[in-house]
């Protein structure tokens, strides 16, 4: 191993299954130790199968080009998620605003049904006054007709 392999300080991991080093950290599939993880892969059982490789991750362009794609996704996405999170806060404000409407609304029916319960109560009582004094009126009326009838 040369001075400058011995200086490195990433290995990548050649693998198509992760890789769990000796500290209990682990390296994903085609992705480069970190400089702490770095000393546990040197003579490591990984290494020694070729499983961890001296040098970074190589990315070629295709890759860079589904990189740069699924960063910008990403962007998208997360532009799309804050839309989303201010429209489920403004649809929540006014959710709570028609609910207190709502609420006062039914208070105002309740407060009309109470008032009709009474007026039909007044409606009752004054129907009942009304047919007494027709019947006082017929009453007095017979009487002034049975007056003029015997003062003829």
């Amino acid at each position: 191993m040369t001075d400058k392999q011995k200086a490195a300080a990433v290995w990548t991991n050649a693998s198509q299954n992760p890789v769990i080093l000796s500290d209990g950290s682990a390296v994903a599939p085609g992705e480069g130790t970190t400089p702490e993880q770095a000393e546990f892969a040197k003579g490591s059982f990984w290494e020694e199968h070729g499983v961890l490789i001296l040098g970074a991750p190589k990315v070629g362009g295709d890759e860079v080009s589904v990189i740069a794609e699924l960063k910008k996704d990403i962007e998208a996405l997360t532009s799309q998620k804050v839309d989303a999170l201010a429209q489920i806060d403004t649809l929540t404000s006014s959710a709570s605003e028609l609910n207190q409407k709502l609420s006062a609304a039914l208070a105002d029916a309740d407060t009309l049904r109470q008032e009709n319960v009474t007026l039909k109560a007044s409606a009752g009582t004054i129907d009942a006054q009304l047919s007494e004094a027709q019947a006082k009126v017929k009453t007095q009326q017979a009487e002034i007709e049975a007056l003029k009838k015997a003062a003829k």
